[in-house]
């Protein structure tokens, strides 16, 4: 299938590319769930940890301070957590984070779902020694197999969610002491869309390459 028609006209799955002009036109993806933002010394933050280990799978994502020179870069400053419904935003500093959130990032019977880890799970080593993270899933690496030339997370809410996912907020501080309403729910967008793409992404028998 060629892209030759808008976005209300055709099923987005099974076009060869989509185009930024293809995606401008979706509706953005909003999440609606209740979303936590917890620093350490958060009374509450033992009972959402308990919450979170409960789940088969969560989606992943981590948010650092962007750097413009080249060759610096900055640690984490945000580890998002999703399941189906809630979304998890651990405020973190390096040697300061909470042991339980480390029990979930070493968890090997809890898939956490993300997209270009690589880096992510590089800087989370770099937060502590104590974190070794297992049971990870790329989902770049699996739309990738399937043969889709593009495997950004943008692409990929468009092809099989079609959503529009709202990037105005990826490059801000986010370690400032107070974020924005924008930040927050970027950041639980960001998270949470693993879920549903992981989904879609392990049940597509599609050959892309076909196409």
């Amino acid at each position: 299938m060629t892209e030759s028609s808008t976005a209300s006209e055709n099923n987005l799955r099974y076009l060869e590319d989509i185009s930024n002009d293809i995606i401008n036109e979706l509706e953005p993806l909003l999440f609606d769930g209740k979303i936590y933002l917890l620093n350490i010394d958060d009374p509450d933050i033992d009972k959402h940890i308990e919450e979170i280990k409960q789940a088969e799978r969560i989606g992943f994502d981590t948010e650092s301070r962007p750097a413009f020179i080249k060759g610096q870069t900055y640690p984490i400053s945000l580890i998002q957590i999703a399941t189906t419904d809630k979304v998890y935003l651990f405020r973190v500093k390096k040697s300061n984070i909470h042991t339980g959130l480390i029990d979930i990032l070493n968890s090997t019977t809890i898939l956490k779902i993300g997209l270009g880890l690589t880096t992510d799970i590089k800087k989370l080593k770099e937060l502590s020694r104590k974190i070794e993270p297992k049971n990870f899933s790329d989902l770049s690496i699996m739309a990738k197999s399937k043969g889709l030339k593009k495997s950004n997370a943008r692409s990929l809410v468009a092809r099989f969610l079609n959503k529009k996912l709202l990037k105005s907020s990826q490059i801000t501080n986010w370690a400032k002491k107070t974020l924005t309403d924008k930040q927050i729910q970027y950041a639980a967008v960001d998270a949470w869309s693993m879920i549903p793409l992981y989904l879609e992404l392990i049940n597509d028998k599609t050959n892309y390459l076909d196409l």
